[in-house]
This record gives structure tokens, C-alpha cells and sequence, in this order.
């Protein structure tokens, strides 16, 4: 399972990075960052059986030049069970910095300019973050012309019931 972000706050395992978008334009973060995309299993665990962690990291070995990985669950702070299974709250810092994260730019900043491992099942393109996340992953930045259509930051696996349909299910995102 993915670790939550509080944990590995308490452990030192982030690495926090700053990126600019000027920066992102001009292609920095292109091959060296890469940003997790998925659909959500479980509101209280996004991963419980280690499925979707298991793709991306199959994505990570073909693409060794990425040397950091954005995994939201791990990334920003979560609410989560306690042992005792009671809801673990955000503290006001941490609410403050998630909302700044999704409502500042960052996560458009992320999904637009960083390759993106697109972890694909049949419910994926029934919620909006997955669905703006790869739309963002599959559009590019020219500064005189705006955006337009790419796919060489954007690799798709397809799990569970979409294992067998990789090239249709990409085919349908890329239409909506």
C-alpha cells in the first residue's frame, strides 16, 4: 500500500521540490520528474493491494532517467484512518498546504510539464482529477501558440479490467 504523506513526513522521506513554471516551460523538469496518475480505489487507501504502486514502478524501471515521483496520496497531506480507524484530520498547516497545491497552480504545473505514469482501470475516466490529469499530461505549452496535442510525456497501463484493452481505453481518453 502507499504510504500517506504525514508518515513519510515523520520518517524524512520527502524531498521537497520547487518548481517554477518559467522553468517548466522551457522543458527542466521534462525527463527528470514524473507524476502519478490513477484512479483512487478506496477514499480511506488508494492502493490497497499495491496494484496501481506496483504499475508505476514498472514505469520508473522504463524510464530511468526520472529521478523524482509525485504520488498524491504520498505527496500532499491526506486525511487517513488511525489504528484505531478513526479519521486523522489535516492540520491547518497542512490544509493550507494542500489547498495550495490544488487551487495555486501546482498540480497543472506538474501534470503539464513532467512525464506522467497513467495508471488506467474501467472507472479512471469516471472521476475529474484522473481525467484532468491526463488531459494536462497529453497537451504541451508553446509559448507562441498555446496548447496543443502530445503524447510523449504520457505513458499508459492498463490493470484489471482494462488489462487486456490498453489501446481502446487510451483511444477514448484521448476523445473525451
Amino acid at each position: 500500500p502507499l504510504p500517506v504523506y504525514q508518515k513519510l513526513v515523520e520518517e524524512g522521506g520527502l524531498e521537497e521540490k520547487i518548481l517554477t513554471v518559467k522553468e517548466a516551460i522551457r522543458g527542466k523538469y521534462k525527463n527528470t520528474i514524473a507524476a502519478a496518475s490513477y484512479r483512487w480505489q478506496l477514499a480511506s487507501n488508494p492502493d490497497p493491494n499495491g496494484e496501481r504502486l506496483v504499475a508505476h514502478c514498472q514505469f520508473l524501471l522504463e524510464h530511468p532517467d526520472v529521478q523524482f515521483m509525485f504520488i498524491d496520496h504520498s505527496c500532499i497531506p491526506q486525511e487517513y484512518p488511525g489504528a484505531d480507524g478513526t479519521v486523522i484530520k489535516r492540520s491547518p498547516e497542512e490544509q493550507e498546504y494542500f489547498d495550495t497545491i490544488l487551487t495555486g497552480g501546482g498540480l497543472n504545473t506538474l501534470y503539464m510539464f513532467v512525464k506522467v505514469s497513467v495508471v488506467m482501470n474501467g472507472s479512471y475516466g469516471e472521476r475529474f482529477w484522473p481525467q484532468f490529469e491526463f488531459f494536462l499530461s497529453t497537451r504541451e505549452f508553446d509559448p507562441r501558440h498555446g496548447m496543443r496535442q502530445a503524447t510523449d510525456r504520457c505513458a499508459v497501463k492498463c490493470i484489471q479490467d482494462l488489462a487486456n484493452k490498453a489501446e481502446e481505453a487510451e483511444d477514448q481518453m484521448m476523445r473525451k
